[in-house]
């Protein structure tokens, strides 16, 4: 039973302890002018006011500050304060403003991008086109590389062939490797 007593001491400690605090923060308020304590009320929701207007960035998208001609479409929301005053969920907003960006011809480099709403059959397509576009990059990159190799070369002098120069490949010779066993030597045996 002493130790329940004792840990009821300290609880009524802790609460007397904290209602004196309470009473001097109360008293050190009262001396305050009340003019500082309406002045942060309107500093607070000035900046609550500020915070609502900031706007929604959507998933990997940049920050964009150009105002748009049309307006905001119907269902789209700009700000936090719409995000907050609607009833709509992150996720639908991060969809439509991915299904936005996809269906610009500004990103042309996702063209041939899988989406999860694809069927099987679009994904074939974009796979047939991804691995066209590549094939014709390397006949061009190869085109370029024998275009190049067709070009006389201006020859160096005889000189600087017998000369050592990092230009040239080294010859290196690698010997093979030989680990030395723990019973190669001799041992004897104690009798």
């Amino acid at each position: 039973m002493s130790r329940a007593k004792e840990i009821q001491e300290k609880i009524s400690l802790q609460a007397k302890l904290q209602a004196s605090f309470n009473a001097t923060a109360l008293k050190a308020s009262e001396w305050l002018p009340k003019d500082s304590q309406e002045e942060q009320k309107c500093e607070l929701s000035s900046s609550k006011a500020s915070f609502y207007e900031l706007p929604v960035i959507g998933l990997g998208a940049g920050l964009n500050f150009e105002e748009h001609d049309g307006g905001h479409s119907q269902g789209e929301v700009s700000t936090i304060g719409e995000f907050i005053n609607s009833n709509k969920k992150l996720s639908s907003i991060a969809k439509k403003k991915g299904k936005r960006a996809t269906n610009s011809p500004s990103q042309s480099e996702g063209i041939f991008k899988a989406n999860s709403t694809d069927t099987r059959a679009m994904v074939a397509l974009k796979r047939k086109m991804k691995n066209g576009r590549r094939q014709e990059l390397r006949h061009k990159i190869s085109q370029t590389s024998t275009s190049t190799a067709a070009q006389p070369r201006p020859e160096a002098k005889e000189d600087s062939r017998n000369s050592d120069s990092d230009e040239e490949p080294q010859v290196s010779k690698t010997s093979r490797k030989s680990y030395g066993l723990l019973f190669q030597s001799k041992t004897q045996k104690k009798r």
